[in-house]
């Protein structure tokens, strides 16, 4: 299998790759690495492909990327097309289609998607699909601190925490909506504080300024910007109490799956992607929302296409509750502890590398029957 993606990138999308190239490893196959951070990745692709033609061609890039590819490199493209199955894996975040996918749908034989809210999206594509989840790490290196987590977890017995990246747009992960919940769960000096890791602050000054103004109004809530390492990463979901995400939609929840493994409870919609691997999971914390149509176009996202509106004041009386629950005199360490392993093992069941394989053992099964053997 040839597998191109931000292999090396330290975003969602890169951690996503890799975890896809891992889960194919296990089951024995040889797979070659193309990062489009080498900017030599096509070159390297063709002259491999031309000594040995792969069972395969994953192309782990958005709709946009790939129409873009083939604007520069069509007969490329076609190339590969003629003489091996192409996988797309796409990420999408709601209920339609973007017209990218149409241009795209050509050049693939098939599209992995990454949850069935997904799936159901781009059900009138004319290309065959399948749900392939992203796998999470089973175990957590958390020897490596971060110490404005550290400071933070000294100085309050109650510690909430969102991460999310501007470049994938701030109305839709919602972190306003985040801060105006904790802010209000919380207003009578109570020990507790919240911490909301933000990247891609360069392309979005302005959101992120927005932000920490925000921020400056309310009590004890932080913001930071600093690169964490996975070891750091890790070491966060495991110090907080509740991880609160109040998305309008998110095509697969990939923080969210990380604080769950690390047995931290998680408060957010029950819609879009995350349904899959949170519905009866422990530890989640659904908080009320209704359907809107978007208000306008925002990115790639149309006006009248569907999101959800989180319930703002319900996701506060959730946080509150935990916050009780986590500082009454019944609640022993032995408890949380327990707590903490269920949720942890629970959701490694249904995300763990070898459940992934499992699954991409069986479509591969089904792509050497019927495109063959090389």
């Amino acid at each position: 299998i040839y597998y191109v993606g931000h292999v090396s990138s330290t975003s969602g999308v890169g951690e996503a790759a890799r975890g896809y190239i891992e889960s194919i490893r296990k089951l024995g196959i040889n797979i070659e690495i193309y990062d489009l951070a080498d900017s030599n990745w096509l070159i390297s692709l063709l002259e491999d492909f031309s000594e040995n033609i792969p069972l395969c061609l994953i192309l782990h890039i958005t709709a946009n990327e790939l129409v873009n590819l083939i604007k520069h490199h069509n007969e490329t493209i076609l190339y590969f097309k003629k003489f091996t199955w192409m996988i797309g894996v796409w990420a999408w975040e709601s209920n339609m289609p973007s017209p990218d996918f149409d241009s795209a749908a050509p050049y693939l034989d098939e599209v992995w998607c990454i949850s069935k809210y997904m799936e159901e999206a781009l059900s009138e594509i004319p290309l065959k699909t399948k749900v392939i989840p992203h796998c999470i790490q089973t175990s957590f290196n958390i020897g490596k601190i971060c110490p404005v987590v550290l400071e933070l977890r000294h100085k309050y017995k109650f510690m909430a925490g969102y991460i999310m990246d501007l470049r994938s747009f701030s109305f839709r992960k919602n972190p306003m909506g985040v801060i105006s919940a904790f802010n209000s769960a919380f207003k009578n000096g109570e020990s507790a504080c919240l911490l909301l890791k933000i990247s891609g602050i360069n392309e979005h000054r302005q959101e992120y300024q927005n932000l920490v103004d925000l921020a400056s109004k309310c009590n004890n809530v932080f913001i930071t910007d600093e690169i964490w390492s996975r070891e750091q990463i890790s070491y966060f979901y495991n110090q907080i109490d509740v991880y609160v995400a109040l998305f309008r939609s998110e095509g697969f929840g990939l923080t969210i799956a990380e604080a769950l493994s690390s047995g931290t409870p998680v408060v957010c919609p029950m819609y879009s992607g995350i349904v899959d691997f949170t519905y009866d999971a422990p530890g989640v914390f659904y908080v009320e929302s209704r359907e809107i149509n978007i208000p306008y176009d925002w990115g790639p996202y149309k006006k009248g296409w569907k999101w959800a509106d989180p319930n703002i004041d319900h996701a506060s009386e959730i946080i509150k509750n935990i916050y009780d629950e986590k500082n009454s005199i019944p609640l022993q360490t032995r408890r949380l502890s327990k707590f903490k392993n269920k949720i942890a093992t629970a959701l490694k069941r249904k995300l763990s590398t070898d459940t992934v394989s499992d699954i991409i053992r069986h479509d591969l099964r089904l792509i050497s029957k019927k495109f063959g053997e090389h």
